[in-house]
Order: structure tokens, then C-alpha cells, then sequence
């Protein structure tokens, strides 16, 4: 009975070694070294910051901006050659205050997770690795949503750290790298100008949207879509309109496919705009 315990135990600690090279903390929070914190460096040491020859770089937030009140599918890429363990950090800060812009949400809950870190007595949610969620060859992407703020909360910019391991056991050996990523509201939200009332029925709509509006004074109106990335889908027509009432049916082309969209009346250079949806 003695021998088969001790060969139980000794094929236990064998896998035990084994694994520990490919195993790692869960991702911890405020270390983006965004404005106030500190940085992965404090443990992962032993090599210069973004010295490695691999790269972190984030996508999924349109060159156009953001749109408030619309949700984004982030992506964070961790890369360096001959590495098979990376972890990532990564938080969203108004530019006017450094407080947390929009709501992250977990899309892959084996890669990644929510943490809060407390910076300046204020809590900062950060989107971090899970456990081994970033076991993979040369590289590991981490998909998340953002949730933009439903008011203009001006410049956000997105803080993120990358670590590649080396899977010693230590992180004496690992790298670390950081970047950041800077949005500006493009310019699309649920507004109206004072000398228009706008109104959209039905709203989803299937084949047309009926619009009415108050054209308080003379002038060329301009109506299109934009998808929530802020680019033009579709224009339905500029024309000139006299002071009044307006009841206009415009219809949706075959092209469109269902989803949420913003419908834009333009004039003078302002715009006025309605989110709506189509259907299918």
C-alpha cells in the first residue's frame, strides 16, 4: 500500500511541473499605466517595456469615432514570436476626468473577465485575462464588447497592456507591452435642431420609414442612413423645402439589411437624427 501511494503522489507532482510552465495568474486590474496607475512591470520584470520585438494593438472602434450609445466588438491582439502564454489589460477613461467611459462586457467568458482596481478613491472597471485564456502560439486575441455612453462623454481613450510569457514558472523572463487608443464622438446621436420636429413611423420598419418634420424656414433637406459606424449606407434625396409641414414616405432599398441605423435629416450644415431599425 505504501509503494502505490508513493507512486501516486510522485505522478502528481510530475504533472504538477509539467503544467506549471503553461499555467498563469488571472489578469489583474490597473496596470495599464493610464493616468494614476501602475504598470505589469512591478511583476513581470527582467525585460524593458515594449522591447521584445512583438506588439499589442486593439481594433474594432471606426476611425470615424464612436457613437454614443452604440456597442462595439473589441479585439486586443497580443503578439511575439515563439511565445505561447499572453495576457492582457485593457480599460476605457473620459479624457476630462480619467473615469470610466461606457461599460465593457465579457463576449468570451473562457478568455476574459471584469475586474475593478480603486485609482484616486475611484473605481475603474478593466477587462482582463482569464486563467491560460491567452494559451496560444505566437499570439492570442481577446474579444470583448464596449458599450459607449449614452451621452457625449467627449475624447475616450482606451488604456491596454499585453504580457508575453515565457513560461519558466517566473516572470523574471516575460514582456510586457502598452499602447493606448484615443475616440472622439463622431457626431451621431439622438438630437434634434430646434427649428425642425422630426418624427419617424414605423419605427422598425420593413419597406419605408414615414417622415414628418416642421421646416421652420426655406432651404435644402437632405435625408440618408448611416450605419452605427457613422458611415452613409444610403441618401434619399436632397431637395428644397419651403417653411411648413412635411409628410414624406421614403423607401427602404432591397440593399439594406436589417439591423439598427441612424436616419439623418441634414440642413444648413446641422443635422437632426433618429435611430431607428430595419426588418427583414
Amino acid at each position: 500500500m505504501k509503494t502505490k501511494i508513493y507512486i501516486l503522489f510522485s505522478a502528481s507532482l510530475i504533472f504538477i511541473v509539467a503544467t506549471s510552465g503553461i499555467l498563469s495568474d488571472d489578469g489583474k486590474a490597473g496596470k495599464t499605466k493610464s493616468p494614476g496607475e501602475s504598470s505589469c512591470m512591478g511583476c513581470h520584470s527582467g525585460n524593458p517595456e515594449n522591447s521584445g520585438g512583438g506588439s499589442i494593438s486593439m481594433t474594432g472602434i471606426p476611425s470615424s469615432g464612436y457613437v454614443p450609445g452604440s456597442t462595439y466588438h473589441l479585439q486586443i491582439t497580443v503578439k511575439q514570436s515563439g511565445k505561447a502564454l499572453f495576457g492582457f489589460g485593457a480599460e476605457a477613461l473620459k479624457n476630462a476626468d480619467t473615469t470610466n467611459a461606457g461599460i465593457f462586457v465579457v463576449t468570451d467568458a473562457l478568455k476574459t473577465q471584469l475586474k475593478s482596481a480603486t485609482v484616486a478613491t475611484k473605481s475603474r472597471a478593466n477587462m482582463v485575462h482569464m486563467l491560460n485564456g491567452g494559451a496560444s502560439q505566437d499570439s492570442a486575441v481577446f474579444s470583448f464588447d464596449w458599450q459607449a455612453p449614452s451621452a457625449d462623454s467627449g475624447i475616450v481613450t482606451f488604456y491596454y497592456a499585453g504580457i508575453a510569457a515565457d513560461q519558466s514558472g517566473s516572470t523574471s523572463g516575460d514582456y510586457v507591452y502598452y499602447a493606448s487608443t484615443s475616440a472622439s464622438p463622431n457626431g451621431i446621436s439622438e438630437t434634434g435642431l430646434p427649428e425642425i420636429s422630426f418624427s419617424v413611423f414605423p419605427n422598425p420598419g420593413k419597406e419605408f420609414f414615414n417622415v414628418k418634420f416642421y421646416n421652420e424656414s426655406d432651404g435644402t433637406v437632405n435625408f440618408k442612413l448611416n450605419n452605427i459606424e457613422g458611415q452613409t449606407v444610403y441618401t434619399f434625396f436632397s431637395k428644397k423645402f419651403s417653411a411648413g409641414n412635411f409628410n414624406e414616405n421614403i423607401s427602404l432599398p432591397e440593399s439594406i439589411s436589417a439591423g439598427n441605423y441612424f436616419l439623418i435629416l441634414e440642413k444648413g450644415g446641422s443635422r437632426t437624427v433618429k435611430k431607428v431599425t430595419v426588418i427583414k
